[in-house]
């Protein structure tokens, strides 16, 4: 049976850049060469697994094989080199690895991208750097603002003044990642040394203490920019205090903890992803030599042709004055005039005076091309955009028709600038999905896609394409609305049981009130209760009123982080009632009274009942989550997976449950957002 659309398009070898950093190289005698000697070894022994050998002898060579491409050119000032391989371990998998050190007049530059091609349904590969970048960082040494380290950079107590220097600085590109302390463990949540082995060379890794921490978000003028209590945040670089707190990635150690709870490594591997996107969109713009620019700009300074003599020019001159200026091309006429060289060109044969030499356009490829002159125009194809290439193989023509050939090449360059844009405007119009027109080119014969215009009308098999792609997303945006449909009736399920929870609760405290009159009792005081007006005066109240209840001191600071919702308050106070309630109910012995028996029937048993103990699966994958201080003794840890639920932001109160034996109060350890989120 054939495969569908969406399994074809699913299977298209999709290229994508994983990782693209730029960095300065420390300026001395020897750090080109040993960067260089770095990257040479590095290069040679991936080529030697598919049986090639890389001759750095030679300034320029190029290999080309089924499973290898590999590509480098040398001249004076830098290195460039091209390798692509086929993954060994994973099938339909290539890797791309362009590396080049360019000598400037700041100093040496080092620039690296790595890609990878792959179909869009293969698993992504963990985001890795290849090993050359920490080696140069480590043995030749790089600077960003600073020099790059690297391990983590440590800094303790409230001097947090090279931190914030780093983070504010206007010449930093590479992003930094800070890995606060959690004052509760005196430890950090995610391995800082880890972090700062797989992006060394890519970020600045700084750990802090809580005091470090505090001083930190003094400085930023708040917490909602800053970093503490075990969580990591990625600067990224042009970072101001008042920025989008979004556009630097938070994790806190809730998160943290849910990624390595759901798989090894996992929020190692997310960071790792997350920083590499963001160091490669501040260099992705920016071009990088390549080897077959480095071999153009080799060739252009060994086309120098020596000067014959001072009478030569004067009588060219003279004959320039009194010629007039020859008119420039027609737009409809690609071919320049005619040049002829009245020099010989280095290592070449004299031309004879009627051979032409002519520049034309290839329209298929949109390169220039040369012709008339073999020995002097055999290999030479060059972009239209390199103009210093065109006018080192002119300077010996004739200058009256240097002027008219300078215009022709400006007015030819910004028309195939315009066709390629409209060209890519009509691509992206019609793949919204992912630009594989290398792909589309491949199964042209299928579909008869050309460059630059798609033949819909007269192509049955890719009408036929469109028509069933058109059907994939009707279908795809179908399901969505269904999706969304089901969302909204599960969140009006919800705000109808907790309403009939409020109502039980309601209907609890009024018999509670009837009995108490009935014995003779005292009126309830329900206004030590009322609605709290913040998160302390929520667990003041508690603590004052609910005399059943033993809250942990932990509660309020686990509060702080959370913005206050007065309904969330609300039921939060209703569940500890309750509670309260069960305490209220119990005999000496710590069994309940009929009523308490009742009290646990309505409240404990059943689906949709308000408090309920955590799965197994819960139980082994949020264990850590799950366990906090005693209460009563905080050198001791209790797990509580008991817990009352708000379906309001998902909060839960997490309490000991059942009660030792002997114990008559309950011991409420936690209150906030729920912690067993996968």
């Amino acid at each position: 049976m054939s495969s569908t659309i969406a399994e074809q398009l699913s299977a298209l070898p999709l290229l994508s850049t994983t990782l693209r950093v730029d960095i300065d190289l420390i300026d001395s005698t020897s750090s080109v060469a040993n960067a260089t000697e770095i990257l040479q070894d590095w290069i040679a022994r991936k080529a030697r697994q598919f049986g090639v050998v890389a001759d750095w002898e030679k300034t320029h060579s190029s290999v080309r094989d089924r499973d290898i491409e590999l590509e480098w050119a040398f001249d004076r000032d830098s290195l460039a080199i091209y390798l692509s391989h086929r993954d060994p371990e994973t099938d339909g998998r290539s890797w791309i690895t362009e590396a080049s050190i360019d000598i400037q007049e700041a100093g040496p530059k080092f620039y690296t991208r790595i890609s990878c091609r792959q179909p869009r349904n293969s698993p992504q590969p963990y985001p890795r750097a290849p090993r050359f970048l920490s080696q140069i960082v480590k043995s030749v040494g790089a600077s960003d603002v600073r020099l790059l380290e690297a391990g983590p950079e440590q800094i303790w107590g409230a001097n947090v003044g090279p931190l914030t220097d780093l983070l504010i600085s206007d010449l930093r590109r590479l992003p930094v990642l800070v890995v606060s302390e959690d004052q509760r463990s005196e430890s950090c949540c995610a391995d800082a040394n880890d972090l700062a082995s797989y992006l060394c060379g890519i970020a600045h890794v700084v750990t802090i203490d809580w005091v470090a921490a505090r001083s930190l978000t003094e400085y930023l003028g708040g917490r909602e920019i800053s970093v503490f209590h075990g969580g990591v945040r990625c600067y990224a670089p042009g970072f101001r205090p008042e920025d989008d707190i979004f556009k630097h990635k938070l994790w806190t150690r809730e998160v943290i903890s849910r990624f390595d709870a759901a798989r090894k490594d996992g929020f190692l591997n997310w960071c790792i992803g997350h920083t590499f996107s963001v160091a490669t969109a501040q260099f992705e713009p920016f071009q990088m030599p390549s080897p077959s620019a480095l071999r153009r700009r080799k060739e252009e300074r060994d086309l120098v042709v020596p000067t014959s003599g001072a009478a030569a020019p004067i009588a060219e001159e003279s004959s320039a004055a009194a010629e007039p200026t020859p008119a420039l091309p027609t737009d409809e006429d690609f071919t320049l005039t005619p040049v002829f060289f009245e020099q010989v060109p280095p290592g070449g044969s004299i031309p004879r005076e009627d051979v032409e030499v002519k520049f034309a356009v290839n329209e298929e490829t949109g390169v220039l091309e040369i012709s008339g002159v073999s020995d002097l125009a055999e290999g030479l194809r060059f972009d239209i955009g390199d103009i210093r290439l065109i006018e080192g193989l002119i300077r010996e023509a004739n200058q009256r028709r240097l002027s008219a050939l300078e215009m022709e090449v400006k007015r030819l360059e910004e028309k195939l600038r315009e066709a390629r844009d409209e060209t890519a405007q009509k691509n992206n119009q019609i793949m919204r999905l992912e630009p594989f027109e290398q792909e589309a080119l491949e199964l042209k014969e299928e579909q008869k896609l050309l460059r630059g215009e798609y033949e819909a009308k007269d192509s049955p098999a890719l009408a036929d394409f469109w028509e069933g792609f058109n059907l994939f997303f009707g279908y795809a945006k179908t399901l969505t609305s269904e999706a969304q449909r089901v969302k909204a009736q599960e969140s009006t399920i919800e705000q109808m049981q907790d309403e009939v929870r409020k109502l039980k609760t309601t209907l609890y405290q009024r018999e509670r009130v009837i009995e108490s009159l009935k014995e003779g009792d005292e009126f309830p005081d329900e206004a030590e209760l009322g609605p709290p007006a913040s998160w302390v005066e929520l667990t003041e109240q508690a603590k004052n009123s609910l005399k059943g209840l033993l809250l942990s001191s932990e509660i309020a600071e686990m509060l702080t982080s959370c913005p206050f919702n007065p309904g969330v308050a609300e039921s939060v106070q209703d569940l500890l009632r309750i509670l309260d309630s069960v305490v209220s109910e119990s005999k000496d012995d710590c069994s309940l009274t009929e009523r308490g028996l009742q009290i646990r029937e309505q409240h404990f048993v059943g689906k949709n009942a308000p408090f309920s103990d955590e799965s197994d699966t819960n139980k082994r994958a949020f264990r850590s989550d799950l366990t906090f201080r005693d209460p009563a003794d905080p050198s001791k840890r209790i797990e509580c997976t008991w817990h009352g639920k708000v379906s309001q932001e998902q909060f839960r109160v997490h309490f000991e449950w059942p009660r030792p034996k002997g114990q008559r109060i309950i011991k409420v350890v936690y209150i906030g957002p729920k912690l067993t989120k996968h």
